[in-house]
């Protein structure tokens, strides 16, 4: 049990971080055409 609950953590903060990366990885690229298509 002792094991189990903090390999469910890493899992968890890693799937947040890979969510928050792709939200930002998306908005940069959102970002970076309008900038693009403005310029």
């Amino acid at each position: 049990m002792s094991l189990a609950i903090p390999t469910l953590h890493v899992s968890s903060v890693g799937l947040l971080n890979q969510l928050a990366w792709n939200t930002l990885s998306s908005n940069l690229c959102v970002i970076l055409a309008e900038a693009s298509y403005y310029c």
